[in-house]
């Protein structure tokens, strides 16, 4: 696994459910993907989210540097994680309906269906996009979160 070591316990409740968070893929690596079947791991966002020059998470007017989003969560105190993972599935879900549609090839009746299929993750992004802002701005600690302004 990449990234910082698991902490021995939640510095915060001294629990020991911690889950590494996966943040900014574009696929899941088959480690990734055993973690997350296994619940060592959970979803955070996909690369969509994330400036590509200089990895930042920007949703909505939350911006978080990568380096400052968490690797590790504690699921006992901040249950939430899992419904921001829940939903990001549901995204990479679509997502991979997009790659996989492209590794078989299209043909042109293809077309339809690939536009389809990312109308769906489009609109799944849309109708996350606030829950993610509210989920965030909760989860991420405050020194971490900068705002852009209007």
């Amino acid at each position: 696994m990449r990234g910082q070591p698991k902490p021995g316990c939640c510095e915060r409740c001294r629990g020991n459910r911690l889950v590494r968070v996966i943040w900014g893929y574009f696929e899941l690596y088959p480690e990734d993907a055993r973690a997350l079947d296994a619940g060592e791991a959970l979803l955070g966002l996909s690369h969509r989210y994330f400036t590509s020059v200089d990895p930042t998470l920007v949703v909505g007017r939350l911006v978080v540097k990568r380096s400052e989003l968490p690797s590790w969560v504690c699921v006992d105190c901040s249950p939430q994680w899992s419904d921001l993972s829940r939903l990001a599935s549901l995204e990479l879900r679509a997502s991979s309906s997009t790659i996989e549609a492209l590794r078989e090839g299209l043909q042109e009746e293809d077309l339809t269906r690939l536009a389809m299929i990312r109308g769906e993750q489009e609109r799944l992004e849309m109708e996350h996009l606030p829950k993610y802002e509210r989920l965030l701005r909760e989860l991420v600690p405050p020194e971490s979160q900068h705002r852009l302004d209007a």
